[in-house]
């Protein structure tokens, strides 16, 4: 079995509706990072990382994960008296040499975890996609954006060493923030 290390990188945008009227500020704590692999000429599967921290290796053969991943995490901060839009793109896609995988169904949760598929779906970052989630800053001065997904891996076309979302052919995981 040879090794192959998937590592995805957050890309973390924030916007304001009234610049005069907000203030915010974003922290991230940590990277996404799916783990590492043991694998096999011939394989496949699929990683499914939830919010809190789980991961599965689904579908999969000739793949052995060794456990070990870190979801992506964002502290923001703001007005108190302000809600927040938590916006996230749904897809990416990360590469080592020639060889991709993508990233898909995005989702986050606020400030604990919840298993893969059951988050707010990332659906976006423009200004027509609605929010994945809304925070009230009141109730909740110091929210941390947790971010999972899963990334498929492609048959028999894995190379070893660290997957990046920088860098040409590359899509990041984007998080953007937006003052109601």
């Amino acid at each position: 079995m040879r090794l192959a290390f998937i590592l995805i990188l957050v890309a973390i945008f924030c916007t304001k509706s009234d610049i005069s009227h907000a203030q915010i500020t974003l922290t991230k704590n940590s990277d996404i990072f799916f783990g590492s692999l043991d694998y096999d000429a011939t394989h496949s599967g699929t990683l499914q990382l939830g919010t809190d921290n789980n991961i599965t290796l689904i579908g999969g053969s000739g793949i052995a994960h060794d456990g070990s991943s870190t979801v992506g995490s964002i502290t923001a901060g703001g007005t108190p008296a302000d809600v927040i839009e938590v916006k996230c793109t749904a897809t990416g896609n990360m590469k080592l040499q020639g060889s991709s995988m993508s990233v898909q169904n995005t989702e986050i949760a606020i400030d604990s975890g919840v298993a893969f598929g059951s988050g707010f779906a990332c659906q976006g970052v423009r200004n027509n996609n609605p929010p994945a989630t809304t925070v009230d800053l009141a109730v909740n001065p110091s929210p941390v954006i947790l971010i999972g997904g899963e990334t498929i891996i492609p048959a028999n076309g894995l190379a070893s060493g660290t997957y990046v979302t920088f860098g040409q052919g590359t899509s990041p995981i984007t998080i953007r923030v937006i003052f109601q």
